[in-house]
């Protein structure tokens, strides 16, 4: 079965005509995750908030032609940045479920008024490496290409091309450093390049003995772990989210949930936030939780047993922290969520 993912229009000469089924980008993938490792994030960072956040390179500027040159100069990089930002089809703003039979589905949040937000696209039916069905489904990111990197509960990653609807286990090592049940989430930089960021999901919602945040390098398949994060959320389960444009998000299972963002230089967090009780119930009882950035919008999708048999969507503005659920009850449990790295950022909307 052969998966013809929605697109609207053709955006740059380097994207090939295979575009309309998200399977092509701007090279391959070892030529856009060359730079997989973390560094520090501020002016210069590769993960920067966006173009305008760019330190400009003004060196060689003749201080005699004062501020119109310079000005000039910051222009070009912001542009070149947000051209970067903008080499994807409105493809980019649609938002994939994972469900826990394997069942693939698009979220449209615009739509909840019209009563069918989702739309079933097919089953994910991934292979291991001696061609045997995989485990239970994981979670999932999808990168630039529209490549999806999906987990499966044992901790295998598998590569799924939307172009030949193929899922097949990857070579990293399930397990690796510890980490056999992972969270997941790519961002991306205003360069056009993104990492893969996981976190240790091992032991459960409540244990608070995970080893925090980690990358793999999808050239190498390799896995680099960065850090724990701080109190009160040191070691916790975690659902990562990211977006386009160098943020990282994560939303963090147990007694008490939380929403925070991450540097994804060094595991530390910038803030956080308790989710309400009442939205979520409590850490001991979700069975499937996935979340997934869309502009300025974190979806959490929460299956709590306490509650009820299937998921309720929740809506977290990450600019206001206002925390509206969306959704009750829709009929299936979300074990991974994610948007593509180039679709609307929380700095563009």
């Amino acid at each position: 079965m052969r998966y013809i993912l929605p697109v609207t229009r053709r955006v740059t000469a380097c994207v090939p005509a295979v575009l309309a089924v998200l399977a092509g980008a701007c090279g391959s993938g070892s030529e856009r995750l060359r730079d997989t490792l973390p560094t520090q994030r501020g002016s210069g960072s590769p993960y920067a908030q966006g173009g305008a956040s760019r330190a400009p390179n003004t060196a060689g500027v003749d201080a005699e032609a004062g501020a119109e040159e310079a000005d000039a100069l910051a222009s070009a990089e912001t542009e070149a940045a947000d051209a970067d930002l903008a080499g994807c089809d409105a493809s980019g703003s649609i938002m994939y479920l994972l469900a826990d039979t394997g069942v693939l589905r698009t979220f449209d949040p615009a739509l909840i008024p019209t009563g069918v937000p989702f739309q079933i696209v097919g089953p994910l039916a991934c292979t291991l490496a001696d061609g045997s069905p995989w485990a239970q489904p994981g979670n999932m990111a999808i990168d630039r290409a529209g490549i999806g990197w999906v987990t499966d509960a044992v901790g295998n990653l598998f590569r799924w091309d939307p172009g030949n609807a193929t899922c097949k286990q990857t070579a990293f090592q399930a397990g690796a450093s510890g980490f056999t049940r992972m969270g997941m989430g790519l961002v991306g930089r205003v360069d056009g390049t993104e990492t893969l960021f996981v976190v240790d999901n091992s032991n459960g919602p409540l244990t608070s003995s995970g080893q925090g945040l980690a990358t793999i390098d999808l050239v190498t398949l390799r896995l680099t772990l960065l850090g724990n994060f701080a109190a009160p959320l040191t070691g916790r389960w975690a659902e990562l989210a990211g977006s386009a444009d160098g943020h990282l998000y994560g939303f963090f299972s147990g007694a008490q949930s939380w929403i925070a963002e991450i540097d994804p230089s060094n595991a530390a967090l910038l803030w956080n936030a308790p989710v309400p009780a009442a939205l979520v119930g409590s850490g001991q009882a979700h069975i499937a939780v996935a979340a997934a950035l869309l502009g300025k919008v974190l979806y959490y999708f929460v299956t709590n047993t306490a509650a009820a048999p299937s998921a309720d969507v929740t809506a977290f503005d990450i600019t206001t922290h206002a925390t509206t659920q969306a959704l009750s009850q829709i009929g299936f449990n979300v074990t991974g969520a994610a948007v593509r790295t180039c679709g609307p950022t929380p700095s563009s909307g």
